[in-house]
């Protein structure tokens, strides 16, 4: 992902042809921005690496600045390529190798989550971005304050002060 600084007479449209990135990509690629026609100097705008093939090339390249392995050759390096067998989908390869499918997707703008895949489709698989545990300040609130006497989560039961009325 390159980030970009916005210059006075940018426009998203020209961003977009500079780096040769559909505009869609590039405002998929920027979800804060709420206007498309309007941005403003100084602000940064995410520009995705488009993924291309080039002739005598047997992995895919970023503008052919970096080359990505395959990722059969080692599943733990990422990103990497994954070459598809006939049917896959995004949703299905985002189990397989335990990305979400948001990041996914991200990464293959041009497909959808449940669209068939043709044999041979190389899909990117991003790097799996780890947030860390929580320390001690920021760990949750306890959930079940208040729940004394409680069981499976239920909420305590009403006591009313009235007496039941009886039918006869």
């Amino acid at each position: 992902m390159i980030v970009y600084t916005v210059k006075k007479g940018d426009t998203l449209w020209k961003i977009a042809r500079q780096y040769q990135v559909d505009l869609n990509t590039l405002i998929a690629a920027n979800p804060e921005i709420n206007d498309p026609n309007y941005i403003s100097v100084g602000q940064q705008i995410n520009i995705p690496e488009v993924w291309t093939e080039q002739p005598g090339d047997s992995n895919p390249s970023a503008g052919n600045s970096m080359q990505l392995p395959s990722c059969t050759e080692d599943p733990s390096i990422r990103p990497c390529i994954y070459t598809t067998h006939e049917g896959d989908t995004l949703a299905q390869i985002a189990q397989i190798f335990m990305v979400p499918l948001s990041r996914l997707l991200y990464y293959n703008l041009r497909f959808s989550k449940y669209e068939r895949l043709e044999e041979g489709t190389r899909i990117i698989i991003p790097d799996v971005e780890i947030s860390p545990l929580p320390t001690h300040e920021q760990q949750a609130p306890n959930m079940d304050a208040g729940m004394e006497g409680n069981t499976i989560g239920r909420p305590p039961r009403k006591t009313s002060s009235r007496r039941p009325i009886r039918m006869r």
